[in-house]
Parts: structure tokens; C-alpha cells; sequence
């Protein structure tokens, strides 16, 4: 067995095969070589190899790729020639250790003719194992709630509903909560990480992005103390963790990311252990903070709902944009498919979407079949703000012949998303857009400003 981890197989293992011994992983790929030799060449007899414990805490493979299972009935194999016996073995990790090296294989070579018992011509070689459990338990993407200058924005599913991330958004065995970043951002996330036994003070731990089209890159290699087997962050464990490149620099949604978690240098030996596979791990990404009426502090009914984020990437196919201007032009164009009240029923020109006590009910609005010119407006505004864009939704009376138009405003320029339009308006000049409606001597204009839920 490379018990000094040099890479090679050789007489300077043999002082460390059962102290420190080696290390076997649970649940990795890589599994741990030792090799089988019976010297000088030309012996006969049997050799058999043993093993202190079943095979609910070690299999042994006559092939890396965990082939040609050795039967270890009674703990024990025997190869009555020695010809037969293969030159090396595979040892895989089944259940964790209890205590450092409590797995000892021991190979046995007899010469002793047929019949006779005094075991005079024995010699025997052993070896002593730890079989390490590394699990990912908890990843926390959104792990500082007061601020996305290198985490996750705060989301909830839809307005009724928020997420309890008080354990990370991906837990082990249980949650895995949708995530959402702005474009172009390095970011990092919380871990935390258990081992058994808690012999293993310390591994290099990092994970390697495995899902095709994702938003995140693989995690960068950190080393990781532990205490009492868990991994030593912050208050409950938690280890702060770059994510390799940025984010995305479009407006995304992503289902495929997932992580092949990874540890070395466990107690400095430079063995690979493949531990835990976190994900798939759903990704939005926006092109800034959320905007007026959206807000990102924590808990707030405001903070932006999953629910929204799928209809202003998908619904409204902002997804692939890239600047501010493809996400309106991307939205405006689709919100001015939605047909108008033209009447009996609802009727003619009435709004749709705003409640009695005064709030725009834009969880009902994304699910609409008809929308007048204040529902548009409004929807504009709170889809595009979403996404980061600072804009406002307005209100014009006496102006197109209408008693009242509403639109949205976006620096100098105008967007109209009503379909009593003649054609959808996108990023036409502010000034020349209020020319074309011909507004009356008592045209006034004010801001639509109305708490969405």
C-alpha cells in the first residue's frame, strides 16, 4: 500500500502500513490500491488474506472500476495456488471507521505440508485502515441576508410565500432551494462539512461544477480544519468558499447545476476522495438589484418571488439579454400581446388588476388574458424592475382621445405596452412620444405608484 502517498508502491511504505496506515473513502471513485506479493518467486503453497471486519465496512475489487468482487466469506479469501492470487486489489469504503486504523487486512502465506498443524512455515504482512466519511451537509448561496455584494439576492417563492434558508438553500437529504444572483458577479458560498471518525483534522475540500449549461463555475480548493467532526467556520461550521469565475452577464435561468464535491490531503495524505454530489441547483440571474416596488431586505413580502422571476425570464423571454435595453424591448413586446378589455365583459377599459384596497395585484396580473393600459403600465414597471431597471409607470389624462393613458418612463425615453395601441412602443423618445398622443390643455401627468402583492 502507498502508505507515504509518493505515488508509488515500494519497500519505504512498509514502516507506515499500520501507522499511520492508510486511508479508504466512502463513497469516492477512487479507490485505494494495495498490492499483493508473495517473495521469493517460486514459492508454493496458500495464501490467504483476511480481514477484520465484513463487508459492510470495506469491499475489495479485483479492478479499479469496481469489478471482479472478492468473496470474503467469513471475512476471509484463500487462493489454494499461488499463481492464482491477483497482484493487486481495489479497497472501497463502505461505512465510515469508528476509530483511526480499526480495519487491518492481513495476508497469509502457508507452507506447511498437508496434514501438518505446527504452522512452522507461516509468514504474514499486514495492513491498518482508516475509512474516512467526508458529507457535505448544508451550502448556504444567499449567506449574507443584509447584503449581494458576494452571495445571493433574497428571494421568496411568491408573495404569500418565503423560504426558510436558516440552514442554506441545499441541505443534504432535504431542501434545495432556488437561488438568484446579478450578472457579472464574483461570489462565494457558506459550506458546512462533517467527518467521521473524528480523527481527521484537516482536508483540502473543493468542488467541481458537473452540470452542462449552468450558471456557476466549479468551487475553489480551500483547506478545511475540523473539530469533533465537523468542519470549524463560523458558529455552526459553516467555511466561506470562492466560486471560480463570475456569474453569468445575461438574464439566465439555469436547472443543471450541480457540484462534485472533493477532498485531499486528509491529514496531509494526498489521497482523492469523491464525497457528495450537491444539486441540481436552480439559478436566476438579473441584470441588477430589484428595483421600486421590490426591495431586497431580508423577509420582506417584496423581495423578489420565484413566481416573478420565471414569468419576466421565461414568460416574457428576457432570458439571453444581455443590457437593459434587450430586457425591455423583450418584455414590452411580449406584455403588448395581451389583449384589452374592449368589452362587454369585463368592460370596456376597465382595470383589471388593481384591488380596492389600493394594491396591484400582480400575482394575478402574470397569469392575465386581458389587461387595459393602467395593468400594462404597471406590470411593465414591476417586470422590468424585477430584473434591476429603474423606471417608473405613469398616468396621463385628456391624451390619445383617452380620458386617461398610462405608460411607462425610463430615463428620456417611453415604453407602451397597452394593446389598445395601435403598435407596442419601445424606447421611444420621452418628449416626441407626449407630442404624438396630443394631449389636451388639462392633461395632467402623475406617477402610478402602487404596493404589488
Amino acid at each position: 500500500m502507498d502508505a507515504n502517498y509518493d505515488g508509488k508502491i515500494d519497500d519505504a511504505d512498509e514502516p507506515l502500513e499500520e501507522n499511520p496506515g492508510g486511508l479508504v473513502c466512502v463513497g469516492t471513485n477512487n479507490l485505494t490500491k494495495i498490492e499483493l506479493k508473495v517473495e521469493p518467486a517460486g514459492l508454493t503453497g496458500k495464501v490467504t488474506l483476511y480481514s477484520n471486519v465484513s463487508t459492510n465496512i470495506i469491499r475489495l475489487w479485483e479492478n479499479s472500476d469496481r469489478t471482479g468482487e472478492l468473496d470474503m466469506t467469513n471475512n476471509k479469501h484463500e487462493w489454494l495456488d499461488l499463481t492464482a492470487m491477483p497482484p493487486e486489489l481495489w479497497v472501497e469504503g463502505v461505512t465510515n471507521s469508528a476509530t483511526a486504523r480499526d480495519v487491518e487486512l492481513k495476508l497469509e502465506h502457508e507452507e506447511t505440508p498437508h496434514g501438518d498443524s505446527s504452522g512452522l512455515f507461516k509468514c504474514e504482512d499486514r495492513v491498518r485502515l482508516t475509512v474516512v466519511k467526508v458529507e457535505t451537509t448544508n451550502i448556504k448561496f444567499n449567506h449574507n441576508t443584509g447584503s449581494s455584494a458576494s452571495d445571493a439576492l433574497n428571494i421568496r417563492q411568491n408573495y404569500a410565500n418565503g423560504f426558510d434558508i436558516s440552514n442554506g438553500e441545499w441541505v443534504k437529504g432535504g431542501a434545495n432551494i432556488p437561488v438568484c444572483y446579478t450578472t457579472n458577479k464574483v461570489v462565494t458560498v457558506k459550506a458546512r462539512f462533517t467527518v467521521q471518525p473524528d480523527c481527521i483534522k484537516s482536508a483540502g475540500i473543493w468542488a467541481v461544477s458537473t452540470g452542462s449549461g449552468g450558471s456557476l463555475g466549479d468551487v475553489v480548493k480551500t483547506n478545511v480544519t475540523f473539530s469533533g467532526g465537523i468542519s470549524v467556520g463560523d458558529t455552526y461550521g459553516y467555511v466561506e468558499l470562492l466560486v471560480s469565475g463570475n456569474t453569468p452577464n445575461v438574464v439566465k435561468k439555469t436547472t443543471t447545476d450541480a457540484w462534485q464535491w472533493k477532498a485531499e490531503n486528509i491529514n496531509g495524505a494526498s489521497v482523492v476522495c469523491d464525497f457528495d454530489v450537491s444539486g441540481p441547483h436552480t439559478v436566476y440571474t438579473i441584470l441588477n438589484e430589484p428595483m421600486s416596488p421590490w426591495v431586497n431586505t431580508f423577509g420582506n413580502q417584496q423581495n423578489a418571488w420565484v413566481s416573478a422571476l420565471d414569468f419576466a425570464t421565461i414568460t416574457c423571454n428576457a432570458a439571453g439579454s444581455a443590457t437593459e435595453d434587450d430586457a425591455m424591448q423583450a418584455i414590452t413586446t411580449h406584455l403588448y400581446t395581451i389583449p384589452y378589455p374592449w368589452g362587454p365583459s369585463p368592460p370596456k377599459g376597465s382595470v383589471q388588476w388593481l384591488t380596492v384596497g389600493g394594491t396591484f395585484n400582480y400575482s394575478g396580473y402574470m397569469t392575465m388574458t386581458v389587461a387595459n393600459c393602467l395593468d400594462s403600465a404597471i406590470g411593465l414597471d414591476a417586470t422590468g424592475s424585477l430584473l434591476g431597471m429603474d423606471m417608473a409607470a405613469r398616468r396621463r389624462t385628456d391624451w390619445f382621445g383617452f380620458n386617461y393613458h398610462c405608460f411607462v418612463k425610463r430615463g428620456d425615453h417611453a415604453y407602451d405596452s397597452c394593446s389598445a395601441m395601435s403598435s407596442v412602443i419601445i424606447k421611444v423618445d420621452y418628449a416626441a412620444y407626449i407630442a404624438a398622443g396630443a394631449p389636451e390643455p388639462t392633461s395632467v401627468e402623475s406617477d402610478l405608484i402602487y404596493p404589488i402583492e
